[in-house]
């Protein structure tokens, strides 16, 4: 299903579409859609199903495999060629209303970033160096920083543009070649990276390995004037010279003259082929969930994103340049002020020089204008960076930009926290840099931030470079959002060591603060006299918390939904769940789930493909941590299903526990009890659609001995993950179902059948894309007290492990007057007897025994007056953890007073005693 998170094709795509090619768009529109299906099931059915529609001319992988192996969140991503005369309103709608479809979007069509009218070209020039013509270059303070820092002759920049001529005298000799093909036989991908002849870069316009400008179209010469002001030849007797000195061009053709038709295709180029920095001086209002994650991703291989912010004098957010991980770039013009036809707000990122900026054209030089000509700039300033140290992450080398600028006069009045670049700043070695790593919440409560509250917030910072003599932090809100909240306090310190650091500010939230999102603050850095301002964003009542069991990671939200962002109004993208280290997660969607049999209540999927949103949290009921040892993180929250068409009517307090010490578990215990009606007997369960590496290689196994549903996939060069559920407890397991995801219906009579239907269907040997559920059985659930359904969620690299965390689950129960459990997995480190729980209790309580060795074992049930009551178990037990239930009867099954009652564990050299209280 899918997919945000975690995906691979299989061997059949790769084989259908062994080289990666588009259409040209002048005649046809193009979509992309995100698939609810995979590999075989996918090319068989789920793009059937879409081919067939009337308008839709092609379907074709919209990334190719040499990037899907690398990262497996691409493989369900298709590109549609739809007919130029169609109505894509009504395209989109039905794409969207298919079950096989999760996202439909139009492939965005932007604009390059250069103010009409501005190019003039520079004829009859002296065939000397036109370094004068270029005043931009004493701005950005170049000249200086060249003799500081070393040439970035290993650093490849990728122009993202309509076109370079890969032939101009000023760049020819720094156009990146391809190794592999060159030399290579024409008309054949030799690398396997998807693109054929691919010798001096790509054009994802015409389908081929010639990126060279045109020159017979309008604004022929933007890439190649990009491309000077990013790298042009230095010392070479002739032309101009780019900033980022010694670079390699990589050039990307993605569209024609002033439209940009190809950005996915050309980030994914740029990705796959290893850009270290990737320029794109364009910019369109829309959005692309797509062209996100690939450029996250470049980000995550230690690319540096740049985009233009856009030319409309305007606050609005545009894209590229307003995703998070790309460095968004305003223009400042002659006077040092941020030009009154440039994008700014608190996202813009940083700004240089965009008037009249002199550099190549197609066959000659010119001057062009507009946020196109400033992000080259800035591009140039990273090659410089990454020149210098090729281990600088988009983090430091945003920091070295910003410590390094200097401050613009109009940018305060228009709420634009960024200076003009200078390059000597940036790139000085030994100067100090303030880096932001993030923040928390330090309130002495629950560590987040609510309306009508005043907390400290604890900003974890690092100083690069240098130490500082003289360090000042100061944060404020920015514009509109002030009205929201006060800050309060500063930070200074005196001998700043190179290192993190945390600086702490006062935040007082107003009661009509906007809730469960974040919202923009400015934080002002002045570190010896180098002066910046970074954007932060400070978060307010998030809807999920994210805790950490051994190396699994895991959100889970407050109205019932795991490992998933907020797809309710894609507002806040959570950590997923999936172990640390890895770059992607294991879970694209996981629920709660309860039915009645009548009625079903989940934020699972819905009849027809729709998402399921059921659950509502409890006003003031919001996540809240729950007080408990050291080593251990648990929070809780409530919610109902109060806003479902169909509701089972009940109330669900959820608790979240996890060991950060122990294993790879994490805890969640679901108390249910009737919002309204009589008592009822209820399924409740767990639903997980995991997408384990590649998903189609997903299988899914129960182990009934340790309750146990779970999936294995496997990946790029022999990569193994295993994930899933354990139902906790002695709740009788009333369903384990492995779901195909290619024929389940998402109807709620599917989903009863399955929690309440036996395990007869738990597993399948079948490598596919599967979802599965476990559920259990709660009794006559009425109105007056919750009843329990716990589970745990489990992941490891290996089968054995993941077996090994289930056991030290079941042992373990998550309860939250629980012990930190046995380290990694493994062998408990000693003898012991786990604290009860529930405890007080009614119908009956459980406690788990931990033994190092294997022994003969004696647990028995004593009142206070040192009497048995009862025996729960005589003779020889292996070692590991063990769990038992004691249900206040007596041996003779009998039930007994209510009252204080000892459990005792004895071996013939050790005991344990723990003290459990009956209620009646």
């Amino acid at each position: 299903m899918k997919r945000a998170n975690v995906i691979l094709l299989s061997l059949l795509i790769f084989l259908l579409f062994p080289v990666y090619s588009f259409a040209n768009t002048t005649t046809s529109q193009r979509v992309y859609v995100k698939l609810l299906l995979g590999g075989v099931e996918l090319d068989q059915s789920a793009t059937q199903e879409i081919a067939a529609m009337p308008a839709v001319m092609t379907v074709e992988a919209a990334v190719p495999d040499a990037m899907v192996q690398l990262s497996p969140e691409f493989g369900l991503w298709q590109r549609l060629t739809i007919a130029a005369d169609a109505n894509m309103d009504a395209v989109l709608s039905d794409l969207r209303a298919l079950p096989t479809v999760t996202i439909a979007e139009r492939a965005p069509i932007r604009e390059i970033t250069v103010k009409a009218g501005s190019e003039r070209e520079v004829s009859d020039l002296p065939n000397d160096p036109l370094a004068s013509f270029q005043w931009h270059l004493a701005t950005v303070n170049a000249f200086a920083a060249w003799d500081e820092a070393p040439a970035a002759s290993d650093v490849v920049v990728a122009i993202l543009d309509n076109g370079v001529d890969i032939d101009h005298p000023d760049l020819q000799s720094i156009i990146w070649t391809n190794p592999s093909e060159v030399g290579g036989q024409s008309g054949y991908d030799d690398d396997s990276n998807g693109f054929e002849d691919d010798i001096y870069g790509w054009d994802a316009y015409e389908q081929d390995g010639n990126p060279d400008a045109p020159s017979d179209v309008d604004s022929p010469g933007h890439g190649t004037h990009c491309s000077g002001i990013a790298a042009a030849i230095h010392d070479n007797g002739v032309g101009v010279v780019g900033l980022g000195r010694g670079a390699k061009i990589m050039a990307v053709r993605i569209g024609s003259g002033r439209q940009i038709y190809n950005t996915v295709e050309g980030l994914v180029y740029a990705a796959v082929n290893g850009a270290d920095v990737i320029s794109m001086s364009f910019a369109g209002p829309s959005e692309s969930s797509l062209e996100r994650d690939i450029i996250d991703y470049a980000v995550s291989q230690g690319a540096v994103v740049v985009a233009a912010a856009g030319n409309e004098g305007s606050t609005n957010l545009t894209y590229p340049a307003a995703y998070p991980n790309v460095i968004a770039v305003a223009a400042t013009d002659l006077d040092n002020d941020i030009a009154s036809f440039s994008n700014r707000s608190w996202w813009v990122q940083a700004a240089a020089p965009g008037v009249d900026i002199f550099s190549t054209y197609i066959n000659g030089y010119g001057y062009s204008t507009g946020t196109s000509m400033a992000t080259p700039l800035v591009a140039g300033l990273v090659a410089m960076l990454k020149g210098s140290d090729p281990s600088m992450n988009q983090a430091e080398v945003l920091a070295r930009i910003q410590q390094g600028a200097r401050p613009i006069a109009n940018a305060h009045s228009l709420n634009t926290p960024v200076g003009v670049i200078d390059a000597w700043r940036s790139v000085l070695p030994d100067r100090p840099v303030v880096a932001f790593n993030g923040l928390y919440v330090d309130d002495s409560d629950d560590g987040r931030l609510s309306g009508g509250e005043t907390a400290d917030v604890v900003f974890n910072m690092e100083l690069l470079g240098a130490g500082a003599e003289n360090l000042s932090l100061r944060l404020f809100p920015i514009y509109p959002y002030d009205w929201e909240y006060d800050i309060s306090g500063e930070y200074t310190s005196t001998g700043q060591s190179v290192g993190e650091f945390d600086a702490t500010f006062s935040v007082n939230v107003y009661d009509n603060y906007p809730t469960q999102t974040d919202h923009p603050a400015v934080l002002i850095v002045d570190a010896d006299g180098w002066e910046d301002t970074l954007s932060v964003r400070i978060p307010v009542d998030l809807p999920y918390v994210t805790v950490r069991g051994g190396d699994l990671i895991a959100s889970v939200s407050d109205y019932g939904a795991i490992g998933y962002k907020d797809y309710v109004s894609n507002e806040v993208q959570s950590d997923g769940v999936g172990l640390a280290g890895d770059f992607i997660g294991q879970l694209y969607h996981g629920s709660f789930i309860i039915t009645n049999q009548v009625n079903v209540s989940d934020n699972a999927y819905g009849s027809g493909g729709g998402n399921s949103h059921d659950f509502e949290v409890k006003s003031g009921m919001h996540w809240a941590p729950v007080a408990g040892p050291d080593g251990r993180e648990t929070w809780q929250c409530t919610y109902s299903d109060q806003q479902s068409n169909s509701p089972v009517d009940v109330e669900v307090r959820q608790t979240v526990t996890a060991y950060e010490d122990g294993g790879n578990i994490v805890y969640v215990d679901y108390a249910v009890k009737r919002r309204i009606g009589s008592p009822d007997d209820m399924f409740v369960g767990v639903f997980c659609d995991w997408d384990i590496l590649n998903l189609m290689t997903n299988t899914v196994r129960y182990n009934s001995a340790l309750r146990l549903s779970y999936m294995r996939g496997s990946g790029y060069n022999g990569m193994t993950r295993y994930a899933g559920v354990v139902a906790l407890g002695n709740k009788n397991i009333s369903g384990v179902r492995a779901i195909n995801n290619a024929t389940y219906d998402y109807s709620d009579s599917e989903k009863i059948d399955y929690m309440s239907n036996g395990t007869h269907q738990a597993a399948t040997t079948q490598e596919s894309d599967w979802s599965h559920i476990i559920a259990v059985e709660l009794d006559n659930v009425g109105s007056t007290s919750y009843q329990t359904a716990s589970f745990a969620i489990v992941s490891a690299e290996t089968e054995q492990a993941l077996l090994d965390f289930a056991a030290e689950a079941l042992a373990t129960h998550g309860s939250p007057d629980a012990p930190p459990p046995a380290q990694n997995g493994g062998l408990p480190a000693r003898f012991e007897l786990s604290r009860a729980w529930p405890n007080p209790f009614n119908a009956s309580s459980r406690i788990s025994l931990s033994l190092n060795m294997s022994s003969d074992i004696a647990l028995t049930v004593y009142d206070v007056l040192g009497r048995s009551v009862a025996t729960l178990y005589s003779g020889t037990l292996s070692a590991g953890s063990h769990d038992f239930t004691w249900n206040g009867l007596s041996g003779s099954g009998h039930p007994v007073a209510a009252g204080v009652y000892i459990i005792e564990a004895r071996t013939e050299n050790l005991h344990a005693r723990q003290k459990v209280v009956l209620v009646k």
